[in-house]
């Protein structure tokens, strides 16, 4: 009896202790933190991810049964289903070597949007790590989320830096970012990283300045330099420019605004150890650089992305502040003439532009009641104005180009400006807390929020008559009234009411953006894959075709390809066919894709021709002898190729198509 007693007090102790530890964690700036690992642990486990690789069920016709849990898979989303996705495949079966010697004559993958390499940059490339330890399909998961995940620990705990203990602010805003329409339309390594990698590199540098301890300082600029080093090698130019300078900005502001509070020799010391660390960091790019010069000479000297020089000016003002309609971009194919995709014409819901004018009102009361400016905020008010200057007004390009804007096209500067809204909202919330001017008399307020409301329902009707089915007018109405409202609520000083609404805004502009897949059978255990692997053992020949969706799959399964994804040109294979005017087509990053002559009566000559900018193929008799000279071995196709050179290897039928597999008779 006595045990049983004890026994039972013992478990009631327990169960109070648990219950207090919950209670606390509650409380905790820990609880989100928290709740967003159990989610990335379970839906690891699960295998669950929102690639869009489900539309090969769709291609073949089969059924996609329980797999998709939820939305549907989007075509426009191919830089991931159709490349980065199969890439990452490829490298499963290349054993994560840093060459995949089947792309073409062999391809560096540190180059490829992250994919993962057995090499030293994947030190600096976290999301990766797990395919050195999970199975392939539970690390491909956790990679897919750790980019969420990553996304709203960096702006949660940004913002908690600046609004200390407000953590339901800090929530809002770091789910907002997370569901904004250029951030789910756009998910991939090269967007999300720099906006992530940025906001972990300016909260480590406030860190480092409130530090007394050495030791302390130390650690945080080696963690410093750690993140410099994973942001110079996202090796996507026009988007890390963007964000640096919004994040630059941030930074430059903090550290004057803390110069007084700091002692010159401390403040001097600590701004050596940044340097450090960029140094550092600068070393490693430098080493990735030199140890891959001919890749790199390769692809900047390429047509695209090669050596930009954007002029400033002649961007659409449509295309930057239309965002807040970005819930109708699922329905952009009926719109008449509105241009680009819906990963193109995605966008932020921006407020910054707005927020100007109440920002200036704020530095002039600040300045009147001799009470400190906010540099931060300054200097981020002055980036934005600067980045207008450079989308809309054609001069001041040598200016542009001291910042390396000339090397950002206008459509990826978007990132900054979506960086600036979260940082710039914060800053202000802070600063207007303490306003106490008379413009934030109601009347001063309504008066805006109308001349902001006027501007929003000019844009959108605007858009609604130009851009016949990509917005009705009562939609568009209601979206002007809607964001209008956020900004009357954060003047209003009701921040939790306005990030709400902003909140919600976001969430249903992208919640049916991408799906939620379990497993990747449309990719590893189709017929096709299956047929590619069992065919290919043994063999050292190349595959090729002149499907578009299969032109990765030779690769994908562990069998190299002449056709493709080519990340830099291999001028060694192209140059013995193309002619001097295919110069620009075949020097570029492209998909590369054969077009087979069906006539065995007729003979074509080689022709290279540009489909689109990123796609170009090549006219071309089964026989010729390019391909034996290539190791050209196996050709899988839609249509049956009728010519004595090949013969029928493999059938695979589907309800939607038929693909075949030939191999090439030797001479």
């Amino acid at each position: 009896m006595k045990r049983h007693m004890s026994i039972s007090k013992l478990t009631h102790k327990t169960t109070n202790k648990l219950a207090g530890s919950v209670k606390k964690l509650a409380k905790s700036i820990w609880l989100l933190p928290v709740i967003a690992t159990v989610v990335l642990i379970a839906l690891t486990t699960f295998k669950v991810h929102g690639s869009s690789l489900g539309i090969y069920d769709y291609y073949f016709g089969k059924d996609i049964g329980r797999a998709l849990i939820i939305n549907s898979p989007q075509t426009i989303r191919s830089d991931e289903w159709l490349v980065v996705t199969q890439m990452t495949a490829a490298q499963a079966h290349n054993n994560y070597q840093l060459e995949n010697g089947n792309i073409g004559h062999g391809q560096d993958m540190s180059t490829v949007s992250g994919v993962p390499t057995k090499e030293w940059t994947t030190l600096f490339r976290f999301e990766n790590w797990a395919f050195f330890i999970l199975p392939f399909e539970h690390a491909f998961a956790f990679k897919w989320w750790v980019f969420s995940y990553l996304l709203v620990l960096s702006v949660y705990f940004f913002v908690l830096l600046v609004l200390r203990k407000r953590r339901l602010i800090a929530t809002l805003l770091a789910l907002t970012l997370l569901f904004s329409p250029f951030v789910q339309w756009w998910y991939q390594f090269i967007t999300l990283a720099p906006i992530y990698l940025g906001f972990f590199i300016a909260i480590n540098v406030v860190y480092l300045f409130r530090q007394n301890s050495r030791l302390q300082q130390y650690l945080l600029a080696l963690s410093l330099a750690y993140l410099l080093t994973s942001y110079a090698l996202i090796i996507y130019p026009p988007f890390q420019i963007a964000v640096m300078l919004a994040i630059g900005a941030f930074i430059v502001g903090h550290l004057i605004n803390i110069r007084s509070e700091v002692p010159k020799s401390v403040f001097i010391r600590k701004l050596v150890l940044v340097g450090g660390a960029a140094v550092i960091a600068s070393s490693f790019a430098l080493l990735f650089v030199t140890t891959r010069s001919d890749v790199v000479h390769a692809i900047t000297n390429t047509a695209y992305p090669g050596k930009r020089n954007i002029e400033s000016g002649g961007a659409s003002p449509v295309r930057l502040f239309s965002g807040f309609l970005n819930m109708q971009l699922e329905d952009l194919q009926r719109a008449t003439h509105f241009g680009l995709n819906q990963s193109e014409n995605s966008n932020f819901i921006l407020l910054a532009p707005f927020l100007v004018v109440p920002c200036i009102v704020l530095f002039a009361y600040q300045h009147k009641k001799k009470r400190s400016i906010d540099w931060a905020l300054v200097l981020i008010n002055v980036l934005l104005i600067f980045l207008l200057v450079r989308l809309f007004i054609p001069f001041f390009d040598p200016l542009f180009e001291l910042v390396l804007l000339n090397k950002v096209p206008h459509p990826r500067l978007v990132i900054a400006f979506g960086a600036l809204t979260i940082i710039q909202l914060v800053l202000f919330v802070k600063a207007f807390a303490n306003y106490q001017g008379r413009y934030v008399q109601r009347k001063y307020i309504i008066i805006y929020s109308l001349l902001c409301l006027t501007v929003n329902l000019v844009l959108s009707q605007y858009i609604s008559h130009t851009f016949p089915g990509y917005i009705g007018t009562p939609k568009a109405i209601i979206l002007s009234i809607v964001v209008t409202s956020i900004i009357y609520l954060l003047l209003r000083k009701k921040t939790l009411p306005a990030l709400c609404i902003l909140f919600a805004l976001s969430f249903l502009s992208t919640n049916n953006v991408n799906p939620l897949y379990s497993g990747m059978n449309p990719l590893l255990n189709n017929e096709v894959s299956q047929s590619i692997r069992h065919i290919g053992i043994g063999s050292d020949k190349h595959w090729a075709t002149d499907s578009i969706h299969l032109m990765n799959f030779p690769s994908m399964n562990g069998e190299p390809s002449l056709t493709g994804t080519y990340y830099y040109p291999q001028f060694d294979i192209w140059n013995a066919i193309a002619r001097q005017e295919d110069k620009d087509t075949i020097n570029r990053y492209a998909h590369v894709l054969l077009d087979f002559d069906r006539d065995p009566t007729t003979s074509v000559p080689i022709d290279v021709k540009k489909v689109q900018d990123d796609l170009f193929t090549i006219k071309i008799e089964p026989c010729d002898k390019f391909l034996k000279d290539s190791n050209v071995g196996y050709i899988i196709v839609e249509e049956p190729l009728p010519d004595p050179c090949v013969v029928l290897v493999d059938t695979v039928v589907y309800p939607n198509r038929t693909i075949y597999i030939y191999r090439t008779l030797e001479p």
